[in-house]
């Protein structure tokens, strides 16, 4: 795969520059294994230290993983994206947001990019909406009464 205009300059590459596809699945650890988030990611595997270029190619260690052994930071590109409406995945999820964000290692490199998408049932399961302000119910400190125990 090639990197588009876009791709290139989020990355600071040159466009048409060889990438990996790589995409996976995010699970939560507890309640089952529930599938959060889809990640779809273009590695420039030439930007990558060599053990974990071979490691990328040759076993199934999570991306994330593998670069943050290197220092890795993630760039928000843009806004959080909540979708309107009903989208639904390849695997007939549904998406609640999307993000992009570039991938850095140590010291600055841009070695990827990004795309996920958060799933609206891991959302609605595992994240409760903010709860209302509560109402101030505290009386003046002028009605506040103390009394002493008489021995």
């Amino acid at each position: 795969m090639h990197l588009t205009d876009d791709q290139a300059a989020a990355l600071h590459a040159d466009p048409g520059a060889r990438a990996w596809l790589r995409w996976g699945l995010l699970r939560t650890t507890v309640g089952g294994g529930d599938v959060a988030v889809r990640v779809t990611a273009l590695i420039l595997p030439q930007r990558l230290p060599v053990e974990a270029r071979r490691t990328l190619d040759t076993t199934g260690t999570p991306l994330g993983l593998i670069l943050s052994w290197y220092g890795l930071r993630r760039h928000i590109q843009g806004a959080v994206r909540r979708v309107r409406g009903t989208e639904v995945d390849e695997a007939g999820n549904a998406v609640e947001y999307v993000l992009r964000a570039v991938l850095d290692i140590s010291p600055g490199i841009s070695v990827g990019i990004v795309d996920e998408s958060l799933y609206q049932d891991f959302l609605h399961k595992y994240l409760r909406p903010p709860s209302p302000a509560p109402r101030n119910t505290a009386r003046p400190l002028g009605h506040l009464v103390t009394r002493k125990e008489e021995k």
